[in-house]
């Protein structure tokens, strides 16, 4: 009877120690149902960022995804994506309509230093599974930063 006590908290301990093993690393990340995971996104034949000096100037782009609908799992998403992207220095969504996290006006800015790789970002985009990428004129509209500021 003791014989079986132990050998039930051994195998116990063993189970508990190979559940820590295996674990749920999110490492702070948090998902929205029903929005695309866009955490492992990398488009193929990409580079890693390289260090761009600080002097050099930034520049803009404007992009319209036409199927990207919220702001918490669809341009958080994408914003976190794009920000990987060498030379990316910020990613803004352009000025909402609709307060309740709803997109209306589905243009981002990405700010950025060097040369931007437009084809990289259309295939980063597209591969988190959004559709209708198009790359518009800055004047056609006004982009926000990640605090909802204004873009230079």
């Amino acid at each position: 009877m003791k014989m079986q006590i132990v050998t039930k908290l051994s195998l116990l301990s063993w189970m508990c120690l190979a559940a820590a093993m295996v674990g749920c690393d999110t490492k702070g990340d948090v998902t929205v149902e029903g929005a695309p995971d866009l955490s492992e996104i990398v488009a193929p034949d990409v580079e890693m960022p390289t260090p761009h000096s600080p002097a050099e100037a930034v520049k803009t782009v404007s992009v319209k995804i036409d199927t990207m609908s919220c702001v918490e799992g669809c341009f958080n998403g994408i914003q976190s994506v794009l920000k990987k992207r060498e030379g990316v220095v910020d990613v803004g969504l352009a000025p909402q309509k609709n307060t309740e996290g709803l997109i209306d006006n589905s243009v981002i800015t990405i700010s950025y230093r060097g040369e931007l790789d437009r084809a990289n970002i259309e295939k980063t985009i597209l591969g988190a599974g959004f559709d209708g990428v198009e790359f518009v004129e800055p004047s056609e509209a006004t982009a926000t930063d990640s605090t909802g500021e204004p873009t230079k």
